[in-house]
């Protein structure tokens, strides 16, 4: 197991992806995400744009989840959380934004994201009376905090532009490469087979708006 999950870091491009991971194996007597929410905010530290301040606000409030060591549990507690992030960067950009392209995948988004919350929710209330199980999954704290660093420098490369459009699409293209690694990462471990396939299912529409935002950027041509 340790080398999928190894194989899995390399792989997937969201290397944010691996700070979540982190929250299924925090290391011995830490609280979960305090690193992570520490190094995140240093990252943000000199970007004040209200899109950035959405990712802040969702890494706060994943820092006090309460982990049960349940995978069905706990990355149901997250995504209800982390999800709810989509949602507000869309609201954003459905009320601000001026491209009709971007306007119409943030409606989209908005909407899809609502349902998936709601499943989410449902998942976590039904596991809230199961027993803790350990995960097995067995990735290594060298390896999670090498790939963090990476993560980090990723996050301090985002520059906004000043076009909601445009900032729109850079952040929730994170956002979304998140939500799919860490969907991917629960897979590993998943038992509960409505859960497997609202995480299959997310993973999948999450690519899609990916490659769509991604193929929209290269068209708009700012450097970043």
């Amino acid at each position: 197991m340790r080398t999928r999950g190894f194989v899995l870091i390399l792989a997937l491009p969201g290397v944010i992806l691996v700070a979540f991971l982190l929250l299924f194996n925090p290391p011995a007597g830490s609280n979960s995400g305090e690193r992570f929410t520490g190094a995140v905010s240093a990252a943000f530290d000199q970007k004040d744009d209200e899109l950035s301040g959405v990712l802040k606000d969702i890494y706060s409030k994943v820092k006090a989840v309460k982990l049960t060591n349940n995978p069905e549990n706990d990355y149901s507690l997250v995504m209800a959380i982390f999800l709810g992030g989509a949602i507000s960067l869309s609201q954003k950009e459905i009320s601000k934004g001026k491209d009709n392209t971007m306007k119409d995948l943030a409606k989209r988004t908005d909407k899809r994201v609502k349902s998936e919350i709601s499943d989410f929710n449902k998942a976590k209330d039904k596991q809230a009376s199961k027993k803790e199980k350990e995960t097995g999954q067995g990735i290594t704290t060298r390896t999670l905090f090498t790939a963090m660093d990476l993560m980090i420098d990723r996050l301090r490369s985002y520059s906004p532009t000043g076009d909601l459009d445009y900032d729109f699409a850079s952040i929730l293209v994170i956002h979304h490469q998140t939500a799919t690694g860490l969907s991917q990462a629960f897979l590993e471990n998943s038992i509960d087979s409505d859960l497997t396939k609202t995480a299959q299912k997310l993973i999948y529409q999450d690519e899609q708006d990916i490659e769509q935002m991604l193929e929209w950027k290269a068209k708009r041509k700012y450097s970043e």
